[in-house]
């Protein structure tokens, strides 16, 4: 009887700190980050600042939780896919998931990573990172990655173009097709990295 009291009283914390969760990101969307506070999220989610403060140490924590569902979801659905042999391949679909993720949430919550000061959003240590440079490694391990690039150089530069395809998405509300504009940009990209294929940017211009 105690264990079962136990596991309904885990379940039901679960539900509390979803319930929570989902409340607060819902009038972090509608409101912006700093026009809502933790009294109005504790009333929306039907808790006390108590029993909010039970669960997140602030309002910021919230950004947190966001940050790793992102992970989550690359190391549960994703990292399992990455198994082309071509590298560029599988950056490729890596920013394609990423852009995904995106458009399920919606720009207005994912507007929400983009205007906070959290340093998660750059922590290089979380698992999407990780993940990512692995995959370099891998390539320049395997030749398909030029030596004229520092792995850290392409990682930076791959990342800030994505978030830049992001942001630009954000800013016009969402109007294009994130995804296909994602393969759009690291497909270019991805084909100017490879060892086997030189571009010659000014020859586009002739």
């Amino acid at each position: 009887m105690k264990k079962k009291n136990t596991t309904s009283r885990s379940l039901q914390a679960k539900k509390t700190k979803s319930r929570i969760f989902h409340c607060a990101t819902k009038l972090i969307d509608q409101y912006g980050y700093d026009n809502v506070t933790i009294e109005e999220i504790s009333k929306k989610a039907n808790v006390s600042i108590g029993a909010f403060y039970h669960y997140y140490e602030s309002k910021s924590a919230i950004f947190s939780e966001l940050y790793m569902k992102i992970d989550e979801y690359f190391k549960n659905e994703v990292a399992s896919l990455l198994v082309e042999e071509d590298i560029a391949d599988n950056i490729l679909l890596f920013f394609r998931h990423y852009a995904r993720y995106n458009v399920e949430r919606g720009y207005k919550h994912v507007r929400l990573l983009f205007e906070t000061q959290n340093k998660l959003f750059v922590d290089k240590q979380r698992f999407l990172y990780v993940l990512f440079k692995r995959m370099l490694v891998d390539g320049r391990q395997s030749g398909q990655l030029s030596a004229d690039y520092e792995i850290e150089y392409i990682e930076d530069y791959l990342l800030v173009l994505a978030r830049g395809v992001v942001y630009d998405w954000i800013l016009k509300e969402g109007e294009f097709d994130l995804e296909e504009r994602m393969t759009e940009y690291i497909g270019v990209l991805g084909r100017i990295f490879r060892t086997d294929q030189k571009i010659r940017i000014n020859a586009e211009f002739r």
